[in-house]
């Protein structure tokens, strides 16, 4: 029988935390089903929220395997001070969270501009998936940017997550980058980086 979604809070509890709490973020599940890719050549920018798909070989995916990927260690792999760490609590429970940092040279996937940020990470627990979690999630990253006085708002993600691919595109997003061998002939995935205008988005984008 399929997991059932857990019940959401009608107004998730967004909290601020410290670089502290990336032990216990790091525990909210970032896997996900891959069973078929954003079909970026068939893309029509005059129709952004339909974005075409193709089918591609059925895997899990969880890059917190990769120790380059694990939010647990950002800490003591690069200067964080003035980054932003997002939770989304049901309850005492930490069910989601998002990272904003502002753009530097560590970010090699899009030209050093000035007034970027980041989005480091957003990641939901998969019973809390498809309940508009990722939505407050991301306004509320738009949010932090705009504190650091960014304004625009830089995203990476693969072609095979189409859920994440989906969900920016809905926020406002647009297109920035595609690049098919962003992850080097190994990885058969392409690299996308969406840009988001901070004044774009809004909770019922």
């Amino acid at each position: 029988m399929p997991k059932q979604s857990s019940p959401l809070l009608s107004r998730p509890t967004l909290r601020t935390l410290t670089s502290r709490d990336l032990a216990q973020y790091s525990l909210i599940p970032a896997t996900f089903v891959v069973h078929s890719r954003f079909a970026t050549d068939r893309f029509d920018p005059l129709s952004p929220t339909d974005l075409p798909e193709e089918p591609c070989s059925w895997k899990v995916k969880n890059s917190d395997l990769e120790v380059s990927e694990n939010p647990a260690f950002l800490g003591s792999r690069f200067d964080i001070r003035a980054w932003t760490v997002i939770g989304a609590f049901d309850g005492n429970r930490l069910v989601g969270g998002a990272i904003v940092a502002p753009l530097s040279p560590i970010f090699t996937f899009v030209p050093q501009l000035s007034r970027c940020a980041v989005l480091v990470d957003l990641r939901i627990d998969s019973g809390y998936r498809r309940q508009s979690l990722g939505r407050s999630l991301v306004v509320a990253a738009a949010k932090s940017a705009s504190d650091m006085n960014c304004e625009r708002l830089f995203i990476e993600t693969q072609d095979t997550n189409l859920s994440a691919c989906r969900l920016y595109s809905a926020v406002g997003c647009e297109l920035f980058s595609v690049d098919p061998h962003g992850y080097g002939p190994a990885i058969q995935e392409a690299n996308i980086v969406w840009s988001l205008s901070i004044g774009m988005v809004s909770p019922t984008n």
